[in-house]
This record gives C-alpha cells, structure tokens and sequence, in this order.
C-alpha cells in the first residue's frame, strides 16, 4: 500500500514573505500612480503657461510692427532689429556690446 502524505500546515514565514511582497507591489503601484498623476497635472499647467506666455509674444510683435514697418521704409532699418531691440528694452536685458571692461582678479 501507498504512503499517505501527510498534511502539512502552511509555514507562518512563508506567508508573511507573501504578505509583505503584496503590501510592498500595492504601495510601488499606489505611488508610481500618483508620481505620474502629478507629472500630468504639471504638464498641463506647463503647457497652459507655454500658451499665455506664447500669446503675450504675439501680442507684443502685433504692436510694434506698424512702427517696425515705418522705420524699414523711412530709414532701412530691418522689422526684426527694432522688434529684437524693443523686447530687450521691454524684459530689462543688459546689451552685450560693449564688452565689460571690468577685469577679473584671482
């Protein structure tokens, strides 16, 4: 006659490992959803800002080229000099000629 495997009861360790494997793959998913759901929510606000910040642009050249184009036809100066000297005055920009003439010491 045949042996009769007995029974074991299920080891106490080999089912906490399983536990703690469940609850770690629970909490990676829980925070890698999250992760990107804030990833998301930046891009949109990036791209939002990307479109004003787009606009704004537009609405600057759209204002100055009637006097962009005066000054072409007047006295040859190229639209885009007096739009790119215009929005350098308009963000603050330091002019980079000419040079400085501050040396360094070291």
């Amino acid at each position: 006659m045949a042996r009769r495997r007995s029974r074991r009861g299920r080891n106490p360790a080999y089912v906490g490992i399983v536990a703690v494997v469940i609850a770690l793959t629970v909490g990676v998913v829980t925070v890698v959803g999250q992760y990107e759901h804030g990833v998301q929510v930046a891009d949109e606000a990036a791209a939002s800002s990307r479109a004003a910040t787009l606009a704004k642009k537009k609405a600057f050249i759209a204002h100055l080229a009637p006097y962009a184009r005066t000054l072409k036809v007047n006295y040859g100066v190229l639209p885009s000099i007096t739009i790119a000297r215009q929005s350098s005055r308009a963000t603050g920009a330091r002019a980079t000629w000419p040079p400085s003439t501050t040396t360094c010491s070291g």
